[in-house]
């Protein structure tokens, strides 16, 4: 109860005579608002690159390494059998 009585008497001895279009509160919100617009402005811990790109950049990279590519001619004179496990193996990645 002490401390509501003495934030109360605080909050009373601050009243102002003359009403003005910003009060302190109003000013200390505006200081804060532009202190981080400008922090966020000039950040520069930031890369241009977005994470999620350069994930999908891997993902990529890993799925055209494991590309297998057969010449036509030599797949042309294999055995049927050796024909159909290349292609069970295509299909199955």
């Amino acid at each position: 109860m002490t401390k509501f009585s003495i934030t109360l008497a605080l909050l009373n001895m601050l009243a102002f005579s003359n009403v003005k279009s910003l009060n302190i509160f109003e000013f200390s919100l505006i200081g804060v608002g532009v202190g981080l617009v400008y922090d966020q402005y000039y950040d520069s811990s930031l890369s241009k690159e977005n994470t999620y790109q350069n994930k999908v950049d891997v993902v990529s990279r890993f799925e055209n390494s494991r590309q297998i590519n057969v010449n036509k001619n030599y797949f042309n004179n294999l055995p049927i059998q050796q024909k159909l496990m290349i292609i069970e193996t295509l299909n199955y990645n």
